[in-house]
């Protein structure tokens, strides 16, 4: 499909709903977290321990679309035109995205249980592999803007889509042991795939500088 070239207040109004869809995603992701209604005051402090389950999936689900987040909004602003499958596909992420607060609720409440890890990790895989074939479509249909490629390209590479094999890799874990699964999620923060990218890219440039 050819690409649809739109105004820039038309990519604004694309973005503004994506980060609509977003806050309110992750806005929601407190509401699963309930305060105690307690007959005995005293009593408290173990009813708050009693939440740590909530506040972890809390911490992590927020981690998650903040960082879906970060990556859609540099994304979309080098984009200079979109097309169908562009549009379609970020609906697809959306879609996954607003889902965040069901799946947090859910592994909190039965985090033990592997159907509820891999429903969660099922989603994550979703939402980033569709963020990945989005950013890669965009580049190779020439819509992002050429200023903008060097940037861009960190989204698209082959150690960005490492990020997605994980967690698709974490679902059969999840099968096995939920917590396993759990410290996937975690570990993607600490070596994240476009770290990697960054990296073979000041080597290759160093390599050149000497060679020159």
């Amino acid at each position: 499909m050819p690409a649809v070239r739109v105004r820039e207040r038309d990519l604004g109004r694309i973005g503004s709903f994506s980060d609509g869809v977003l806050a309110i995603s992750i806005t929601l992701l407190v509401l699963n977290i309930d305060v105690p209604q307690l007959s005995e005051p005293s009593r408290l402090p173990s009813a708050m321990l009693d939440l740590w389950p909530d506040f972890v999936s809390y911490v992590l689900s927020f981690a998650v679309v903040g960082r879906f987040w970060v990556v859609h909004h540099r994304v979309f602003e080098s984009l200079h035109s979109v097309d169908g499958t562009t549009m379609a596909l970020n609906l697809v992420f959306l879609g996954a995205a607003a889902l965040m607060p069901f799946a947090s609720e859910l592994l909190a409440r039965y985090g033990d249980e592997p159907i509820a890890a891999m429903a969660y990790a099922s989603l994550l895989t979703v939402a980033s592999l569709t963020s990945w074939v989005m950013i890669a479509l965009a580049r190779r249909r020439g819509l992002v803007a050429p200023a903008a490629r060097a940037k861009s390209r960190l989204y698209g590479t082959a150690e960005a889509l490492l990020l997605p094999a994980a967690y698709a890799a974490s679902i059969p874990v999840a099968l096995l042991s939920p917590l396993a699964a759990e410290l996937m999620w975690v570990a993607s923060f600490l070596v994240h795939p476009t770290r990697l990218a960054r990296a073979r890219g000041a080597v290759a440039e160093e390599h050149g500088e000497a060679r020159d």
